[in-house]
């Protein structure tokens, strides 16, 4: 996803991460971006990705989700945090090479816990895969350890 007329900002990655890393050889290497409020990516599930008949598995959508979670925190925040909780609901099958957008966002921040809500859609607004959850800040000490390996 190319920001669009300026208007989405890169977010950093941080090089081994299974899902935004881009020196995984192994991960997703899925760059996330921000419009300041939300964070957001594309994504074009491959053959690799395969669960059953011509579906993407539901732990690489769970991964993502995670993944925009957590974005969608640090957008709103500046600081990362660990998932304590996450609740995915199923809504349709993804078919393998379909376009998609996951969208994250923070939703409330009670201070030792946030609240965040992340959906994957396809560019007509068709919703996959819909997660809440709760993410637990990580202190200034660990923010700081963490920010050094960004990209």
């Amino acid at each position: 996803m190319q920001p669009e007329n300026n208007r989405l900002k890169p977010l950093p990655t941080y090089g081994k991460c299974f899902v935004c890393g881009q020196s995984n050889q192994r991960g997703l290497k899925v760059p996330f971006f921000t419009d300041g409020k939300t964070a957001r990516a594309a994504f074009t599930p491959d053959l690799s990705l395969l669960g059953y008949g011509h579906a993407v598995h539901g732990g690489i959508l769970g991964t993502l989700l995670d993944e925009a979670l957590i974005w969608g925190c640090y957008v709103q925040t500046g600081r990362f945090g660990v998932t304590a909780e996450i609740t995915i609901r199923y809504l349709k099958p993804l078919v393998i090479e379909t376009e998609c957008i996951v969208i994250g966002e923070m939703v409330e921040n009670k201070g030792k816990i946030w609240m965040a809500e992340a959906d994957i859609r396809n560019q007509a607004g068709c919703v996959y895969a819909r997660a809440k959850g709760k993410i637990i800040p990580m202190t200034e000490e660990q923010n700081r350890e963490l920010m050094r390996g960004l990209d």
